[in-house]
């Protein structure tokens, strides 16, 4: 079975900042590139805080996941990267906010 891959930067999100494209998919599968806390319009992070660009690369995870068919309710995995681990939990409180369902970044043991 042969599979194309279609690649796609929807409007309305950050422009990537290598040449590639934010979404890739494969049948089903649709994998997002690494994306910052950028807002589309300006250019510029969104605010000051890694609350407000959690905030940001989420909604702009949902503009891409739903170019490409699909919600963040079908999202699987995530790798997070933070410049300091003390901004982990107000990164973690966007991720739930936006995310929905009580899904933390991380769970408790």
């Amino acid at each position: 079975m042969e599979y194309i891959v279609e690649t796609s930067t929807p409007p309305n999100t950050p422009e990537p900042i290598g040449p590639y494209n934010h979404i890739a998919k494969v049948g089903q599968f649709i994998s997002i590139g690494g994306t910052a806390g950028v807002d589309p319009s300006t250019g510029q992070l969104a605010g000051t805080d890694v609350y407000l660009q959690t905030e940001q690369i989420i909604e702009s995870f949902r503009i891409m996941l739903d170019s490409a068919g699909s919600d963040l309710s079908h999202v699987i995995h995530v790798n997070i990267f933070l410049k300091e681990m003390h901004d982990f939990d107000e990164m973690n409180r966007a991720y739930v906010e936006k995310m929905g369902g009580g899904v933390t970044a991380r769970r408790e043991r």
